[in-house]
């Protein structure tokens, strides 16, 4: 599963335990900015990612090699770290997917659940009228 840079940022941001608006100020961007680039309806430019990835205290390589699906130079320890950092997103991003799928799930069930005792008459309080 490939994953947008903009959720990347995202994860790597709630990850970090910090809102948008404290990232926005330590990359000297706009929370709407921010908010728009982590929907992915902005892309941002290189600067700007740069001061994302330094905001969040990550290799800028994490995001480069997200957005342009490229496997990094193997050799240098910068690239195993921002390989290992990638795939920590990855694997997190494939866990809220999977989250979101089985909360969907319960809340399907538990209207089905309400939906069947209004038909069998249990919908009240259980106190008589």
């Amino acid at each position: 599963m490939k994953i947008s840079m903009g959720k990347a940022i995202r994860i790597l941001r709630q990850a970090k335990s910090l809102n948008t608006t404290e990232l926005s100020k330590n990359c000297d961007i706009s929370v709407p900015y921010l908010s728009l680039i982590e929907r992915d309806a902005r892309q941002p430019s290189l600067d700007v990612l740069g001061r994302i990835a330094k905001g969040l205290d990550v290799p800028i390589d994490v995001f480069i090699s997200i957005g342009a699906n490229v496997s990094l130079d193997k050799s240098s320890e910068r690239a195993n770290c921002s390989e290992l950092i990638g795939d920590a997103v990855q694997e997190l991003a494939e866990m809220e997917t999977r989250l979101d799928a089985l909360l969907s799930g319960s809340k399907n069930s538990a209207k089905s659940t309400r939906s069947n005792r209004k038909k069998a008459g249990g919908g009240g309080s259980g106190r008589p009228k």
